[in-house]
């Protein structure tokens, strides 16, 4: 169903670029059959791609990782889990046992959050698109929610609002929310999920310390963009905000960034 060209099999695999069909297929050809046709039954359409920057945390990232598998492999198998160990000082061995199958592992030198989460939009495939911190948590019906917004409208909404919980209360009352301009009073990149199309190749600023989620959402949905959006009823995202201190919602309290928020240069 899909080209030799675009088969990308690699690390112990062949990798097959030139469209030709006389091809030369590893040892373990059962396994390369395997792959390819997973990459055949998981197309894009309606996959939502889960990117997971990820610095120490161990134990909550693997709670996080075990909560999206057990609903990837039981109801929505077409959904890419992206974890981007991203210089960990702990020991985050536990990573590679996870099957290729599984999540989509890559491993980079510690240069902060915005780098690991362009590295995972370069790399995501679904055609929609969602944060985790990995230290914070998420609802058991996570994906099942997500899907359900998102594929509610055939794929027409840009993105999606995701309510959560901080220390066991609602951070805003999200039936206030303004659709049209929701970066106003949600300045985080993990409370969407996004239709890739309003991203295409807009990426985080690693150059900055601080607001880099409102810098990047405001060029994702700018506020003089009429933005066709949804938002959930039930929270399904936990941001763990106590103990915190390098947290946005900390630093924004701080006052540091104000003027990003009210749209100060």
């Amino acid at each position: 169903g899909i080209s030799f060209s675009e088969h990308k099999i690699t690390k112990s695999y062949t990798l097959i670029a030139d469209e030709t069909d006389d091809i030369d297929y590893p040892s373990d050809y059962e396994n390369f059959k395997k792959r390819v046709e997973n990459k055949v039954k998981n197309s894009t359409k309606n996959c939502i791609s889960v990117i997971i920057p990820c610095y120490n945390n161990a134990e909550n990232t693997k709670k996080i990782i075990d909560k999206l598998l057990y609903q990837k492999t039981h109801y929505y198998p077409e959904t890419e889990i992206i974890v981007i160990e991203n210089g960990s000082t702990e020991d985050m061995s536990f990573l590679e046992q996870y099957d290729l199958h599984q999540i989509v592992l890559k491993h980079e030198n510690e240069t902060g959050v915005s780098h690991a989460r362009n590295v995972g939009l370069d790399i995501a495939h679904g055609e929609y698109i969602t944060f985790i911190d990995n230290d914070d948590d998420i609802a058991d019906n996570y994906l099942h929610l997500l899907y359900q917004a998102m594929r509610e409208s055939n794929s027409q909404y840009d993105f999606c609002i995701i309510p959560s919980y901080s220390d066991n209360q609602l951070i805003k009352n999200y039936n206030d929310i303004d659709l049209t301009n929701p970066v106003k009073d949600l300045w985080s990149v993990w409370h969407y999920c996004y239709n890739r199309r309003i991203i295409g190749n807009i990426r985080f600023n690693e150059n900055l310390n601080v607001a880099e989620d409102i810098e990047w959402l405001r060029q994702v949905l700018p506020e003089n963009k009429v933005n066709n959006g949804t938002k959930l009823i039930t929270p399904i995202y936990y941001y763990k905000w106590a103990n915190n201190e390098n947290s946005l919602s900390h630093r924004f309290n701080r006052k540091e960034i104000t003027k990003y928020r009210n749209g100060d240069k």
